[in-house]
Parts: structure tokens; sequence; C-alpha cells
């Protein structure tokens, strides 16, 4: 994921004009770049001269479909090997798609970060909100704010939910750390404040790594 981490900052470096125009021309820059390099991954990847043979015996049994068109026999075994050469040609198309799948979905989710999600802007007002394992340990919950942002209103406590509520509002842009303390299992937070496009995560989970991944 970190290497998913530095190739999208790279690409960010990248499309960085396109990027003062709004996120429409910046999803079509990211969407080109990103096609070409899928294109030189398949033809690197990939079986070029079995690709070639197949393609070359689905145009023989496709003309062979026109050309004997008054013979049904002929006409259905040409259909047969059509269908035949297809999967053939799937399959030998299957093995890049296994090689970009996995780093292509870490892409997606890391774009996700960026494009998914707009940033918190300078004076606004946004909700944290803590879950904990039991009701009893609400009232031991803390919040720790570096001076940057501030609490503008009392916590409140769910107790069905098993949740405490802060409202707080960021005074400038900056990227910040909220700290939650207390019932033994401290843990923190970035906020991301910022005008323009940023990378921007809503939510710290601490469940499976997986999870964690995608969502957090």
């Amino acid at each position: 994921m970190v290497v998913v981490s530095i190739a999208v900052s790279s690409l960010w470096v990248i499309v960085t004009p396109a990027r003062e125009t709004g996120p429409a021309l910046l999803v079509v820059a990211i969407s080109v770049i990103i096609g070409l390099l899928m294109v030189l991954v398949f033809r690197y990847t990939s079986d070029q001269n079995a690709i070639r043979r197949t393609k070359d015996q689905l145009k023989a049994h496709l003309l062979a479909v026109r050309l004997f068109q008054d013979q049904l026999q002929v006409v259905l075994r040409a259909y047969a090997r059509i269908l035949g050469g297809t999967g053939r040609y799937l399959r030998l198309a299957f093995t890049p798609l296994l090689i970009v799948i996995l780093p292509l979905t870490f892409l997606i989710v890391e774009l996700d970060r960026y494009l998914g999600w707009q940033p918190l802007q300078p004076a606004q007002a946004f909700l944290v909100e803590v879950r904990v394992d039991t009701p009893q340990a609400l009232n031991q919950v803390a919040l720790q704010l570096p001076p940057e942002l501030a609490i503008s209103a009392r916590p409140v406590h769910i107790e069905k939910d098993k949740e405490v509520v802060w409202r707080v509002v960021a005074n400038r842009e900056g990227r910040y750390n909220l700290s939650i303390v207390g019932a033994g299992q401290p843990a923190s937070k970035q906020v991301t404040v910022s005008e323009g496009l940023a990378r921007v995560s809503p939510i710290r989970l601490r469940d499976s790594f997986w999870e964690r991944i995608l969502s957090s």
C-alpha cells in the first residue's frame, strides 16, 4: 500500500496542471495515464504470438461463416470453433489481468482518498465520533487537539451506539492529528483542512488488516 501511495503521489505531481482546472479534467488526465500504463503492461506480460494466432483463427472462422452460409454443418462447426477461440483468447488475456488487478485495486482505493472526499474548509465545524467497546467507557474517553483546532460544543454521549461525539472547528489550513485517550486504548486520527484537493481518510479503524487498508 505504501508503494501505491508513492505511485499516486508521483502521479499527482505529473497531473498538477490539471489539478488547477478542477476534478473533471484531473480524472481525465489520470485515466489517460493509467490507460497507457495498462496497455504497456498488457503488451509485455501477455503472449502476443499466441494472441495473434488466436485472432487469425477467429477471423478465418468468421470468414467461413460468411462464405458457406448455405452449408449448415460448416456454419455450425465454424461457430463452435469461434466459441473455442474466444475462450482461448480470454484465457490468454487473463494472465495480464491477474498481474494488474491487485495494484489497480489499491490504486483505485488510494485515488478515492483524493477524489472521493472533500477536505474540511477553514472555520468549518465538523464532528469527531469515537466508538468504544462498552457504555461504561464513554465517560473515560477524552479528545486532545492541537492549538489550530478547538472544541465548539460539549461532547455528546450516545449510550445506545456506544459513541462520543465532539464538534470541532479548524482555524486554518493544515494537517493535524487528533488524539483520543482513555479506557486504556489511545488512538489518533489525521484531519486535513484545505481549500484544494487533498488526501482525505474519513475514518480510522482497528479491525482486520484488509478493512483498515480499504476503509481507513
